[in-house]
């Protein structure tokens, strides 16, 4: 198995330039060989193992503020993700960080930057990088804010993660903040947020097709 090594994306001849300000890219894990020689970068071959310790990491901060508010530990999810692509682990990303800004605020009353921007194009492993560094930001508010020190259990890279192992580790993050929020998301938060996400849409189809036929909302049925 290669070695792993924290280095510089620039690091690798087949990656990365140098500008007048320095280097240009963040700081990557880059896979190498015994003899040090580059073989692959995880944002070039979209494996998910530059962002998977990243989620597990969060994971472990949100435990150590679990443990300092006297909650309970949760069960373990009893279910199995399979093929999850960059984009759904994405918005499950973009999610985290939205429950992480709002656990922020319950214990702090200070409010982040507005949610990251989802990319027009196709979403990479490195968007989701984006996402899951910005909201450790937010848990570490929390964190700072208690004098929890950080997580010592370093999460360890594995090449042979796919988006799959990180939609689960995601969901389980979002899972242990839910129960650490004053106010838990509910199912009628996630239904107002669809209903609101359907008016947008149909008002930028009557804007760009006037005249134009939306599916109706299906009829109400009352179960017995």
């Amino acid at each position: 198995m290669p070695q792993v090594n924290p280095l510089h994306l620039n690091s690798c001849p087949a990656w990365g330039r140098r500008g007048k300000t320095g280097v240009r890219f963040p700081l990557v894990l880059l896979h190498y060989s015994p003899q040090g020689q580059c073989l692959f970068s995880p944002f070039q071959s979209g494996l998910p193992s530059i962002y998977f310790p990243s989620a597990k990491r969060i994971l472990n901060e949100v435990d150590l503020i679990r443990r300092e508010m006297g909650k309970p530990e949760q069960e373990l999810l009893q279910i199995e993700i399979n093929n999850a692509q960059p984009r759904e682990v994405f918005f499950q990303a973009l999610t985290l960080y939205k429950k992480a800004d709002r656990m922020c605020f319950d214990h702090t009353r200070n409010t982040g930057p507005i949610p990251p921007k989802t990319p027009a194009g196709k979403i990479l492993p490195g968007d989701v990088f984006v996402v899951l560094k910005k909201a450790m930001i937010r848990v570490r508010c929390v964190s700072d804010h208690w004098g929890i020190a950080k997580s010592v259990n370093l999460p360890v890279v594995n090449p042979y993660h796919t988006p799959s192992n990180v939609y689960m580790k995601i969901l389980e993050v979002n899972r242990e903040l839910n129960f650490l929020l004053d106010v838990p998301f509910s199912p009628s938060t996630v239904y107002r947020r669809v209903l609101e996400t359907i008016q947008l849409v149909e008002n930028l189809l009557q804007n760009r097709y006037p005249g134009i036929k939306t599916t109706e909302l299906p009829e109400f049925v009352r179960e017995n």
